[in-house]
């Protein structure tokens, strides 16, 4: 069935699982193979793995037991998971088996063999942390809520393992679902994720299958993406999800290789996940904006990608619980969603403007990258001041060296075009900050490596790599007569000096390797930019050229290390130059190895002319099977952007000084070519601007008009302009907006895409029937809903909604007033301070009063996003619908079951915005054709007080469930459409948040007509006020139709 591509695709499983490349259906095969043959392992062979099983077993359960971040699964209820997922964890290692009782693991004696084959070998040795902990537990703890006492944790253990086993079995039940619709199909690939990236972004560009990129370090195969002819291997993707391997490679490093993945047309629905687990910098909840090494603006500018809630001021998503343990543990789990920063603008046209910057700037730029993506070389300044445990870890976690900076230009190169100067002037600029830069030791022994990378990467050629017409003194047989700006320097290293690398790695882990050449008693240089294989050189088979025959059994095997880089000529050129393979020097692994390798701490040296262990080639050495490429194709190289005819172009302006620069705003030229407009601007005709999205502007002067669309959200009305009337062209110049300013997309919090689609940008989505809801009816059990939807506010906020209610009127201020009428929501749709109205007013008291009723169906949970949301109706109160809405109205009143939400100032016209997306987020049915979002291209449709935000296309849908049959609903639901309204969670790299788990208010209600007021009972200082007013007066809503209409609109 595996024997190859075309038997695999001819399988019963190849309909809906595929391969990359061939190489990969190998090395899954091989997998295959020794899991069979598993139980037939010899006697010793069961014994060495049943030892290793033991010991690790042994030091996880006395040493790592008290793991507490399988309790991350339980979200809401993660204090709560603590004490039962530590004893399911423990039981799992001692037991290999989830069983919540020492019966169920009875007669589990049997490895499983897929802990076993890795890349290491025949081995046991999974991960420390190793737990099946991907099952969402809140539905499990949520029912121990009502118990002031410690609940029993064996109960909880088996409601944890219940409720796993029942989700497994429904996701099963899921996917089976989707492959009998054919609508999955799961691809499969081996090897390094940054290679991959790479090798899918060049096959996009060229087309040829054959990339030249080595699958992973050790290894010699290339990637070539040689699968199935049926099933194209796809080169850009609406979504990817890089789990936690930012911790491991580096920020930069993922977003380089994964941004260009993305698809670019329309970009505003494509999206990159990037999750982190350990903590950079003093504040882990600041951590993100020290990972991306320059402000967000200028980041966004120049890569193309934003982190979505820094723009949008909150996240639907809550980690609020990751706040509790980032201290504890040491740990803070944090997943972010990168996207174009535009995209939430449907006013931005999807052909963008041509973007430039200016050359020199752009150098000042790049040493800003440099300088904080290597700042742990910066040894001095650590010398005169006790470094922090923090700084420690970021000399010791090093993820750069020159090739990003080579990546990220190049990057940079893809997207953007210069101004005042070429590649050459910011080359030149950032390379003499680099030179001028004294705070790094080692910064110019990796001067020549970053030159040659700038090279590699098509970026720019320095004066360095140029050729040099003088013979080298180190004299290098070659066929060709020109002597190259580089050559590939192939370097074995025996297996007896690698004794640090193949002895037990539990104290030292894999140490960072890079080659230094080295002249005595002058200089060295240092290259990181290596490529390491277990084999050794040879001559291949009726050829001249060099070629590496790998070895097989990798690490395992008895063969040395062949590393090979490549090095400028005029590096090589030294009589009595040295290449040794060397350890990177951090605080850690020079303690460890300096007495044994010495300051250099270099595990083997050999001289350049030392034939038995040094090769200097014009090109790298594959494998005996593979194809070198030339030295013309080692660079990964993409065409430069091509300028695009247009009458508008953008330039991105950043800061002055002699230090880092920063995008601060941005330039837009509009030149006019039309003798009309090129009149009116010559007669003096006033020109204005206005902002009328998130990125764009609207220039307009007379009859014509103008939308710039700028790449990052702006502060519109600080707009300057430039009027050149003779020249006939018009500069808006806006600076970019930054978080809680009254620019960006704080003209509109909720965004939704104005496409074919109709889809919310910066809101999740759901599935509500697939949620399960909140167990109502005992307000005892429902005690940590306050503390969890109150968490939405940051410290800021919280300061603000107790200040006056001049303050909280302010414009600047509507988000909090939001969350302020979500939070209210929440608790009254509960039921959790013992009374469930019917129905909720969304009422704004200067503009005629009620204008949304809200029908709470039920609340669930939003297991994902460790979160709640109310699932309800939402009926728009608007001039047309209020006949045939009059007398479910009045039933309400007589029912005495109304809520009445208050909100204040800018509050209402926010909510007509929020409410399509919380209508897109959860949507079934697809639009009409006569949709009214379509006919009158806009979304919402109005935010007038009495009229309609919402489309009507899905009115009465969705409403099929027991929980939608109340009496009083009938003649709302027709007119109403199902929407999911949750927290709206402030962003903590943006804000501090300490008042996490704090209630905001505690409020007891009477029925409307018993004559009992509202009651507010003070718990603590947050509780001063509360938006809920309950019990709309019935004189309000009674009476004549006349009286009706007015108190409701």
């Amino acid at each position: 069935m595996a024997a190859d591509m075309e038997a695999w695709s001819h399988s019963r499983y190849g309909t809906f699982i595929g391969f990359s490349d061939i190489r990969t259906l190998t090395e899954v095969r091989y997998h295959w193979e020794r899991y069979a043959a598993f139980p037939g392992l010899s006697t010793n062979q069961q014994d060495k793995l049943r030892k290793e099983q033991n010991k690790l077993s042994k030091f996880v359960v006395e040493e790592r037991s008290s793991n507490q971040s399988p309790s991350r699964s339980a979200g809401l209820f993660s204090l709560e998971a603590v004490a039962p997922t530590i004893k399911l964890f423990k039981r799992y290692w001692e037991t290999g088996t989830c069983s919540a009782t020492d019966a169920g693991a009875k007669g589990v004696n049997k490895l499983n063999p897929t802990f076993v084959y890795c890349l290491a070998g025949e081995v046991f040795d999974p991960h420390y942390g190793t737990f099946p902990q991907g099952f969402p537990l809140a539905p499990a703890l949520a029912q121990f809520q009502e118990s002031k006492t410690t609940p029993n944790t064996s109960r909880q253990e088996a409601a944890i393992v219940d409720t796993m086993k029942t989700q497994f079995r429904e996701w099963a039940e899921s996917f089976r679902a989707s492959r009998a619709a054919n609508a999955v199909y799961i691809r499969c690939y081996s090897g390094d994720a940054i290679a991959f990236c790479r090798a899918l972004d060049l096959f996009g560009t060229t087309g040829d299958p054959a990339t030249g990129v080595f699958v992973s370090a050790w290894r010699g195969a290339q990637i070539n993406f040689d699968g199935s002819n049926d099933r194209p291997v796809p080169t850009t993707f609406d979504v990817i999800d890089t789990s936690n391997l930012t911790d491991h490679l580096g920020l930069l490093n993922l977003l380089l290789v994964t941004q260009p993945l993305l698809h670019k047309n329309p970009p505003s629905q494509a999206v990159l996940y990037t999750e982190t687990l350990l903590p950079v910098g003093e504040d882990a909840t600041k951590a993100l904006l020290d990972r991306i090494c320059t402000t967000v603006p200028t980041f966004a500018t120049l890569l193309g990608l934003v982190p979505r809630a820094y723009v949008s001021g909150f996240n639907s998503q809550s980690n609020t619980h990751e706040l509790m343990y980032s201290d504890h543990l040491q740990q803070y789990h944090e997943r972010v969603a990168w996207v174009d920063p535009a995209g939430g603008d449907s006013n931005s046209p999807r052909h963008k403007c041509q973007l430039s910057i200016n050359a020199a700037d752009l150098g000042h730029v790049l040493f800003g990258f440099y300088d904080k993506m290597f700042a742990s070389e910066q040894v001095m300044n650590a010398m005169f001041a006790k470094p922090s445990r923090s700084q420690l870890l970021m000399m010791e976690n090093v993820h750069y060296h020159r090739e990003t900076i080579g990546a990220l230009m190049q990057h940079i190169k893809r997207r953007i075009h210069l101004v005042n100067g070429g590649w050459d002037v910011v080359a030149d600029e950032f390379l003499e900050m680099v030179r001028m830069d004294g705070s790094r030791l080692v910064g110019m022994n990796n001067f020549q490596d970053l030159c040659l990378q700038l090279h590699l990467f098509g970026v720019y050629t320095p004066d360095v790599l140029e050729s040099d017409p003088h013979p080298l003194s180190y004299r290098i047989s070659l066929r060709q007569p020109d002597i190259s700006p580089m050559f590939c320097v192939v370097f074995t290293i025996p297996r007896r000096s690698l004794r640090i690398l193949l002895t037990d790695r539990s104290e030292t882990g894999w140490p960072i390797l890079q080659c230094l050449l080295s002249v005595p008693l002058t200089h060295s240089n240092a290259f990181s930019a290596i490529h390491p294989i277990w084999g050794k050189c040879t001559s291949a088979p009726s050829s001249s050229r060099i070629c590496i025959e790998e070895d097989e059994q990798g690490v395992n095997g008895r063969s040395g290390l062949v590393v090979s880089f490549w090095a400028s000529s005029r590096t090589l050129e030294f009589a009595g130059s040295s290449v040794s393979l060397c350890i990177k020097s951090t605080p850690q692994s020079t303690m460890r190895f300096v007495q044994e390798l010495g300051m250099e701490l270099a595990m083997f040296t050999a001289k350049l002319d030392d034939k038995q262990y040094v090769r200097i080639l014009p090109y790298r050495p594959s494998l005996v099977s593979g194809q070198s490429p030339n030295v013309e194709s080692v660079a990964i190289r993409f065409p430069d952007p091509v300028p695009t005819p247009s009458r508008v172009s953008i330039v991105a302006n950043t800061g002055s000084g002699n230090g880092p620069r920063y995008v601060i705003s941005f330039t837009a030229r509009v030149d006019f070519d039309f003798h009309t407009a090129q009149k009116a601007l010559l007669d003096g005709a006033e020109v204005s601007a206005v902002q009328i999205g998130p990125c764009t502007m609207k220039l307009s002067f007379e009859d014509h008009l103008h939308v710039i669309s700028y790449p990052y959200p702006i502060i519109g009305d600080q707009y300057r302009l430039r009027i050149a009337r003779k020249s006939h062209y018009v500069e808006v110049i806006v600076p970019v907006s930054e978080p809680l300013d009254a620019g960006g997309y704080h003209l509109n919090i909720g965004p939704v895409l104005n496409n074919d689609t109709h889809t919310t940008w910066n809101i999740h989505h759901v599935s509500l029937n697939r949620m399960p809801p909140v167990k109502l009816g005992d307000p005892k059990k429902l005690r940590w809903l306050n503390p969890h939807v109150a968490s939405q506010l940051s410290n800021r906020e919280l300061g603000i909604r107790e200040n006056d209610s001049t303050v909280k009127a302010e414009a600047i201020n509507t988000l909090v007033n939001i969350k302020d009428s979500i939070h209210a929501l929440t608790m009254t749709a509960s039921g959790e301070q013992g009374f469930k109205p019917l129905a909720i007013g969304l009422s704004e008291p200067d503009q005629g009063g009620i204008n949304t009723i809200i029908l709470a169906g039920a609340l669930r949970y939003d297991l994902a996003s460790a979160t709640v949301i109310v699932d309800c109706a939402v009926v728009p109160l608007f001039r047309d619908a209020m006949p045939a809405l009059l007398p479910s109205i009045q039933k309400l009143v007589n029912a005495s079951s109304v809520a009445r939400i208050t909100t204040i100032a800018h509050t209402m016209t926010a909510w007509k915005k929020l409410l399509p997306a919380f209508v897109e987020r959860c949507r079934t049915w697809s639009h009409r054709e006569n949709c009214e979002y379509a006919a009158t291209g806009q979304i919402p449709l109005s935010t007038v007080a009495n009229e309609n935000p919402l489309c009507s296309c899905g009115q009465n849908i969705g409403f099929d469930g027991p929980e939608w049959r109340v009496s009083e609903w009938e003649g709302f639901l027709p007119f109403a459409t199902r929407a999911a309204i949750s927290p709206l969670f402030a962003v903590s790299y943006i804000e501090t948040m300490t008042g996490v788990a704090q209630p905001l208010t505690t409020v007891k209600t009477g029925t409307a007509g018993t004559g009992a007021s509202s009651q507010r009972k003070a718990v603590n200082p947050l509780q001063k006020s509360s938006v809920l007013l309950f019990d709309l007066p019935t004189s309000r809503l009674a009476g004549s139709q006349e009286g009706l209409s007015e108190s409701v609109m």
